[in-house]
């Protein structure tokens, strides 16, 4: 009897997380960045409260820092990038699967690092995303090219044009094996 209440609670929580976030994308599309923090928070509480996997954690996390940045609220989405960052990283490698959201929240979490001036606390944020997807998909991942595109950017605006240089350059390789699959 209790295992099925546990498994009716689960199913439950899962219908309940899933719906807030349903509502929080349908208010970011329209622009309603309040309605969208508002309910990626209370998916957040749902999925930490209740134990839902990482990954629904992350995703909540990810949905609040977008809204919040969209809506100007500048360091409590850098907050909520770190967090899911972190979460990502606790991951053995191969746990976490979604690696486009792993490069989406690290160049975010960069940009906010970039806007500060803190290049310094930028480059290890990229460079830890970016060997994570190496190590899973390999060099030519399109992941990878977002990531290898700031940190040619930063190298470059620190005057290493040489390194810089080599970083666009894999960038675009990253892009075009995509190109050539498709």
């Amino acid at each position: 009897m209790q295992c099925r209440q546990t498994l009716s609670r689960d199913l439950l929580t899962d219908g309940i997380w899933s719906n807030y976030v349903e509502v929080a994308s349908s208010a970011i599309l329209h622009g309603q960045w309040r309605l969208a923090r508002t309910m990626f928070a209370a998916a957040l509480n749902e999925a930490e409260n209740i134990s839902i996997s990482i990954e629904r954690q992350i995703t909540s996390l990810h949905g609040l820092a977008y809204a919040e940045l969209k809506s100007g609220c500048r360091a409590d989405s850098a907050l909520h990038l770190r967090k899911a960052f972190r979460l990502i990283c606790l991951h053995p490698d191969g746990a976490y699967c979604d690696i486009y959201r792993l490069s989406r929240i690290a160049c975010l979490l960069a940009d906010s690092y970039l806007e500060q001036k803190s290049a310094a606390k930028a480059m290890p944020v990229l460079k830890s995303a970016a060997e994570k997807i190496r190590r899973r998909e390999g060099d030519e991942s399109q992941a990878l090219a977002p990531l290898l595109k700031r940190m040619a950017m930063i190298y470059a605006g620190g005057g290493r044009h040489v390194k810089a240089e080599q970083f666009l350059r894999r960038s675009l390789t990253a892009e075009k094996a995509l190109s050539c699959r498709n």
